[in-house]
Parts: structure tokens; C-alpha cells; sequence
């Protein structure tokens, strides 16, 4: 019988969990068995969940209001904390002055090397705290390149330079040749719930209850934080408000972590809309130049494929190519708060999936508005997610009726001119 995850015969002393039957080889080969004869199945009829339609768990709660988010959490004695935030990313503290906040009740100041934060009965008397704090702060900030200009940074601080084309020569017995630069701007994930985590420390060890896609990503960072071992740190993951492949740090565990070791108090830090937009982890930007060549028969000859800073998943054509080069190049900079890069590969996918289709429509012939199913590669080498015909016909008119410049905005259309972040 099956309880609670465990596979047992009813004695409580006698079970064993799911991990324990896939390592255990005499397991794996009763479960390759067939099913005896005589053993009899549970009847469709009486199936409880399979089939059913069933109330989403704590739904009521949600639609009511009654649901507890990670914003909505307390516990005994809870503080709220605040942290001090640089003017921009990599800026460097000189100075500050901690009598800004010493006059202020129940106010308690947090340094911590290049942290500072504070904690307070209130999260209006932390807002308040770091209002004061920040008008006396002194800082020393690197200089940051504009979102016009930001696909020529990438292109400056690629690690090793920009690659160079290894198939320059088939241009000129190219019946057709294609070279496009597309540029992609950095995208907020935007959850509806801001970053918040809430933590409280009992008995060296250490609690938190945190929104985050990661769990044991989280607590594995926040054990590294304050050197634990990992058994010493707990991670509760609570119904949160959306996530959008974003929540994957644990920048804001380890802040409320290190405020609540500070105060010897629970504290819940939640940061505020502006925070998110500011110093959360990004979709990264990019600069992808394509640059391909046709012969006289409507082959690609030769492809060539760089992605400056975003990563390379699936940054293979699915094309058949006779020269095929694809380089994914990382920066020699940090571009902004908690790393560039750090994203899922099936955005990364996306990012260098739409390019090639884009630059095999203008590549084609003008009398075929489509490169031909036999220029793909068969299945199973053409995943699914590199096929993108539908979105090809859908870009078609627009792509080859603009300029040699494009670039992909926050839904993946490709748009002229240069993102000014409004």
C-alpha cells in the first residue's frame, strides 16, 4: 500500500520511500514485472482524483483575501528591516552617519562590511531609518553605460573581443548573403509580490520563509552566507505572488537572515516595487550578430552565430549547414545586480532561437517566403523549441521591409531604433 509517500504492508516499523525502491535493484526489477494475475485494479468509478474536477487547495483563502503570502507573515516579537541601498550598481559606500538613526526609538543600526540595514518595531519606522541614512551617505559610483549605447558596451568588454567571421571567404561566392545585428534590452520579471522573505534564528539554527523557484538553491546560499551546514538551515516556500522565472537568488533570505541575527529577533524584510525594478536579477541583455550565405542551389553554405552576454542554450541552427559556427561570449563586466546571466536556459533559449529563424527568412529567396522544411535538420536533432515556422510567417512581412538593424523587444518582437528604458 501506498501512504504519505512510502510504500509499505500497513505495519508502521515496515516502509520505504519512493528514493528507497529506485535504488534498490531488486525493486526495479519487480516494477518491470508484469501485474499478476488475480491482482485487481481500482475501477474507474471510484477513482477520487484522477478525472475529477477538485477545488484548488486554499483556493477559497486566496479569493477571499484570507491567504497568508510571504508579505503577510509575523511572528512573536517579529521586527521589520530595512537595507540601505547603493545609488547605482557596484557603487562603493565612503561614508556614513550612524547618529542619523540613534536618536530614533527601537531603531537598531546593522553593519556588516559592505552591508548596512536597520530593523524597527515598524516597516515605516525602517523606511524612516534608511530615509536618514541615505541623506547622510557619502558614495563612490563606477560609471554605467546608457541604454543607448548599451550594445556597444557588450561589444567592448566581450571576453577575448568580438569573435571574427571563420567563413569570410564564402561571401563573395555567395549567390546571397545576410549579416544582421540584433540587440535586446534587459527585461524586468515583474512579480506581482516584491521580493520578501521573513527569518528567525533559534538555537544556532536558522528559518526562513522565502519566495523563491529555488528552495534548496536558497537555503544552499543562505548556509553559505553564515557558514552552516546545510542541515542547519531551513527554507519554507509559502503560496507567493508570482514568480516569472526570476525568483531563483536568495538575495533577500540572506538580508532578513543577517538583520535578524543582528537584532536576536524575527525579522520580515520586504522590499518595496522600486527595489524589485532596481536590484533584482534581470532577463540579461544581448548583442547577437547572424551572418549566413546561400548558393546557387538555396543551401546555407555557411552560418555564423554569436550571442554577447546572454548565454547559450540552444544556440545551435537547426539548419542543415554545411560550415556552422555558433559562440556564445561572455563579458569581461558586471552589467547588473545578482549577475547578468543568471536566468533559466529556456529564456536563453528563446533569445537565440528567434534570430536564426529571423535571419533564415531574409536569407531566403524572394519567390520562397519560407526556407524550405529540407533545409531543417531531421527529428530528433530539430528540438522543439528551435521550430519556429509559425512565428517565421508571422515576422515575415515585417522583418524583410525594415532596415539591416533590429531589435527584439521585452515580448521578443523585433523593433527599430535603440530602448531608451521608458
Amino acid at each position: 500500500m501506498i501512504s504519505d509517500g512510502k510504500a509499505g504492508d500497513g505495519k508502521p516499523d515496515r516502509s520505504l520511500t519512493y528514493a528507497d525502491l529506485a535504488a534498490d535493484e531488486e525493486s526495479g526489477k519487480a516494477m518491470g514485472a508484469e501485474i499478476p494475475r488475480g491482482v485487481t485494479l481500482t475501477p474507474v468509478a471510484q477513482w477520487e482524483v484522477l478525472g475529477k474536477s477538485l477545488a484548488r487547495p486554499g483556493g477559497r483563502d486566496i479569493v477571499t483575501g484570507q491567504h497568508q503570502f510571504p508579505s503577510d507573515m509575523n511572528r512573536p516579537g517579529m521586527l521589520h528591516g530595512k537595507v540601505l541601498r547603493p545609488p547605482s550598481c557596484g557603487a562603493k559606500l565612503l561614508s556614513l552617519d550612524a547618529n542619523a538613526v540613534s536618536a530614533m526609538k527601537g531603531v537598531v543600526l546593522v553593519r556588516d562590511g559592505d552591508f548596512t540595514g536597520v530593523v524597527a518595531p515598524t516597516t515605516w519606522q525602517a523606511g524612516q531609518a534608511i530615509e536618514a541614512l541615505a541623506a547622510t551617505a557619502k558614495w563612490e559610483s563606477p560609471p554605467h553605460p546608457s541604454s543607448a549605447k548599451l550594445g556597444e558596451h557588450l561589444r567592448k568588454t566581450a571576453q577575448g573581443g568580438m569573435p571574427q567571421n571563420p567563413f569570410a571567404a564564402d561571401v563573395a561566392a555567395a549567390t546571397k548573403s545576410v549579416k544582421q545585428t540584433y540587440h535586446v534590452a534587459y527585461v524586468q520579471h515583474a512579480p506581482m509580490e516584491p521580493r520578501v522573505a521573513l527569518a528567525e534564528w533559534e538555537s544556532g539554527q536558522l528559518t526562513v520563509w522565502t519566495a523563491t523557484q529555488a528552495p534548496f538553491g536558497v537555503r544552499g546560499e543562505v548556509a553559505r552566507a553564515f557558514n552552516l551546514p546545510e542541515d542547519k538551515v531551513r527554507v519554507i516556500i509559502p503560496d507567493f505572488g508570482g514568480g516569472f522565472g526570476g525568483r531563483h537568488s536568495g538575495e533577500s533570505a540572506v538580508e532578513a537572515a543577517r538583520l535578524a541575527k543582528a537584532a536576536g529577533k524575527p525579522v520580515h524584510l520586504r522590499w518595496t516595487r522600486e527595489e524589485e525594478f532596481t536590484w533584482a536579477s534581470f532577463r540579461p541583455a544581448a548583442l547577437i550578430e547572424a551572418e549566413a550565405n546561400l548558393n546557387a542551389a538555396g543551401a546555407i553554405t555557411s552560418w555564423f552565430f554569436v550571442n554577447v552576454n546572454s548565454g547559450g542554450s540552444s544556440i545551435h541552427s537547426p539548419y542543415r549547414i554545411a560550415k556552422n559556427n555558433d559562440k556564445s561570449v561572455n563579458t569581461s563586466v558586471r552589467h547588473q545586480p545578482g549577475g547578468s546571466r543568471r536566468l533559466l536556459s529556456s529564456i536563453r533559449c528563446g533569445l537565440n532561437a528567434l534570430p536564426p529563424e529571423c535571419s533564415g527568412i531574409l536569407i531566403a529567396p524572394a519567390d520562397q517566403p519560407m526556407l524550405p522544411c529540407g533545409c531543417r535538420m531531421p527529428p530528433p536533432a530539430l528540438t522543439p523549441r528551435a521550430s519556429s515556422a509559425p512565428l517565421a510567417h508571422v515576422l515575415l512581412h515585417r522583418l524583410t521591409t525594415r532596415g539591416p538593424q533590429r531589435h527584439i523587444g521585452s515580448h521578443g518582437r523585433p523593433r527599430q531604433g535603440h530602448d531608451d528604458g521608458s
